[in-house]
């Protein structure tokens, strides 16, 4: 059987750098929102436009997501891991 080590600090660590991503995702989402309402409706018109701010806005909203996603997932994984490697520990120290 292979061995697999996961530092956990470490993956916490990782781990925790995306709320601050998601955050600043929201926030330059309803950057892109606010914008549609300032520019001129003959502007929108072209190419386009609103369309297109639209579709932006639902893949920001859809990477979001799966970024939260990761992180509840990942989150949820140490926890279960050390709660196993605790475990796993109490039950080495009846032995020795």
């Amino acid at each position: 059987m292979r061995k697999t080590d996961i530092n956990i600090s470490k993956t916490r660590s990782a781990n925790y750098l995306l709320p601050p991503v998601i955050s600043m995702l929201e926030s330059e989402k309803k950057s892109i929102s606010l914008l549609k309402w300032r520019i001129a409706p003959e502007v929108q018109g072209r190419r386009n436009l609103t369309g297109r701010l639209n579709a932006a806005v639902r893949e920001m909203e859809y990477i979001a997501k799966k970024l939260n996603d990761i992180y509840e997932v990942t989150e949820s994984a140490l926890l279960q891991l050390e709660k196993t490697e605790n475990a796993l520990n109490d039950n080495i120290s009846k032995f020795i």
